[in-house]
């Protein structure tokens, strides 16, 4: 037994260490039990007596006590979140168990890695114990176990990743990340939104009508992207880092945007993370950016006013109610109408297979197709899938990324990388799509071959990102309750998270979604002559949960 930190935020951090760990290993068999419950809650009283070296009996009592609660509340919270990984969504072909059980072996390394060697020897004996807790001792539990203690053996030998280009990025840009701005009521509205709101009708020959509108969106949409690609296919070709770039016009080279800052007066970056079927989410955070007034001013004004652009990570369907129809619709509306000041990228849940004859959603659960499915003909999901196969995966934009998720597997990176010109490798663009941050400074291979869904350390992300020449990565992807994170904020090296779905009275999200949560954010991002200063701020998704701002919410919904 050992005593936690007398530092608070330390303390907390340990204690949720310990007992994830213990909770987490229980569950790996696919049974937490009576008697490993009735274990974990005794370790819990023992861990709160070890925490008092009061003297006097009444104050010993009190204190043990007031542990003992704050440890059963961890442990709470923590079960609630095991139970909740069997949610996440899995790609396609990925069983929900294995995913967990990738997720949780992740997570008991991180938390392995962030204490001390004696700490470790206690945790792992305490393992033991809760292996014969049951009265029996699982094969699949001595099994985590072994892989486990494998993984943290190989860790301690790692070195650290040395890529070609990694060392001094060449920064130029000097970057200020400010504290998240509370929203102002903007009780604005715009028809180039406004014409756009509209439920899938009941009638057979209206839903056609308004089906065929919306594949002339589409097609409207991905002959913009052909044309920007045009003459500019292999441009990156041959380039290493982003500063050899510099002074170009932008282009779009098969699924990589670039953009080096060459106007005079600036830029003005509106960025949105998941929408998830949070149409008021979009649109609150378009009105309260005032983005459209940016681009008739900068239109009328291009030499005294920044450029300004809408930059969106992905996910804008599944998991809300208003998925194509919505989120999906209105950013294609925007992205016709300026299409040189709207960057949509793609995110893993635009990610659809063909098979047999039919298309399916290749991430589990896939809401939006399955709601459709049965009213829409098979064109219009092959649309989509086409849609999404065109859709790009990244933006450059100065020494800044962004991406919907994270950067590739070390495994396929030693293997596939050559260049620039490699971030369109079809490999590499998958699993950016998909990757997350670890707290760690390396994530083994062992750890990033289990799972779509892998995780990427603090070395790792450095080591690419240098190899590049970026120093900041704008991610979204994984769901954060704040709405906006900075994962990890150095002078070299910054990995912040977005999430614009959400909202604890949101009626765009299901009654019961985990989504509700979130406080979902938006960023501001201005950039003048490589100073670049990032301002988090509150999305006004209320505001347009009104009939008079949305006209979603003037009529009940026919189909859905």
């Amino acid at each position: 037994m050992f005593a936690f930190s007398r530092e608070p935020q330390e303390a907390a951090r340990e204690m949720e260490g310990v007992l994830f760990y213990l909770t987490a290993f229980a569950y790996i068999d696919g049974s937490f039990d009576r008697r490993e419950r009735s274990f974990i809650q005794g370790f819990i009283q023992r861990l709160a007596e070890a925490q008092v070296t009061d003297t006097d009996s009444l104050r010993q009592r009190i204190k043990r006590d007031s542990w003992a609660a704050r440890l059963t509340h961890v442990f709470e919270r923590i079960d609630n979140e095991l139970k909740e990984m069997w949610d996440e969504p899995t790609a396609e072909g990925e069983q929900a168990q294995s995913f967990v059980r990738s997720r949780i072996k992740l997570r008991c390394f991180e938390i392995f890695e962030s204490f001390a060697p004696e700490t470790r020897e206690i945790l792992l004996q305490a393992a033991d114990h809760l292996l014969a807790a049951d009265g029996v001792a699982d094969p699949e539990e001595v099994r985590f176990r072994a892989e486990l203690v494998e993984i943290l053996e190989k860790a301690s030998q790692h070195a650290e990743p040395q890529q070609e280009g990694e060392g001094d990025s060449g920064a130029r840009s000097r970057v200020v990340i400010h504290p998240a701005a509370e929203p102002e009521r903007t009780w604005r509205n715009h028809p180039s939104l406004t014409r756009l709101e509209r439920h899938y009708p009941g009638d057979p020959d209206a839903l056609d009508r308004l089906l065929a509108a919306d594949l002339g969106l589409i097609e409207r949409f991905t002959r913009r992207l052909e044309e920007k690609r045009d003459g500019h296919g292999g441009a990156l070709a041959g380039y290493h880092r982003v500063q050899e770039l510099a002074g170009r016009p932008a282009f779009l080279d098969g699924h990589v945007h670039v953009i080096p800052p060459t106007h005079p007066a600036g830029y003005d970056l509106t960025v949105l993370g998941d929408l998830h079927g949070c149409y008021s989410c979009l649109k609150g955070a378009v009105m309260q950016s005032d983005f459209l007034g940016k681009v008739e001013r900068f239109r009328e004004n291009p030499d005294d006013n920044p450029e300004p652009l809408l930059v969106l990570l992905g996910d804008y369907i599944d998991r809300g109610l208003y998925s194509y129809n919505g989120v999906l619709r209105g950013v294609l509306g925007l992205a016709a109408i300026l299409p040189d000041h709207v960057i949509a990228l793609r995110g893993n849940h635009e990610y659809y297979i063909e098979h047999e004859g039919q298309v399916y959603g290749g991430v589990r659960p896939a809401e939006a197709i399955d709601r459709l499915r049965p009213y829409a003909p098979l064109e219009v999901f092959q649309a989509y899938r086409q849609l999404f196969e065109t859709m790009p995966n990244m933006l450059l934009f100065d020494e800044t990324l962004f991406v919907h998720a994270g950067i590739p597997r070390d495994a396929e990176l030693r293997e596939r990388y050559r260049d620039l010109s490699s971030l369109n490798d079809s490999v590499l663009r998958f699993q950016m799509m998909w990757s997350d941050p670890s707290s760690v400074d390396f994530v083994p291979d062992e750890l990033q071959a289990s799972s779509n869904r892998f995780a990427f350390g603090r070395d790792q992300a450095r080591a690419f990102m240098h190899r590049i020449g970026v120093t900041t990565l704008v991610r979204g992807h994984e769901k954060v309750d704040s709405g906006f994170e900075a994962i990890i904020d150095e002078p070299d090296l910054r990995v912040l998270t977005l999430f614009s779905a959400g909202g604890a009275n949101n009626e765009d999200l299901p009654p019961r979604s985990s989504y509700r949560s979130v406080t979902p954010k938006a960023l501001t991002i201005r950039y003048r002559e490589g100073e670049v200063e990032i301002e988090p701020w509150t999305i006004d998704y209320e505001s347009y949960n009104d009939p008079e701002l949305n006209e979603f919410f003037a009529s009940e919904a026919e189909l859905e």
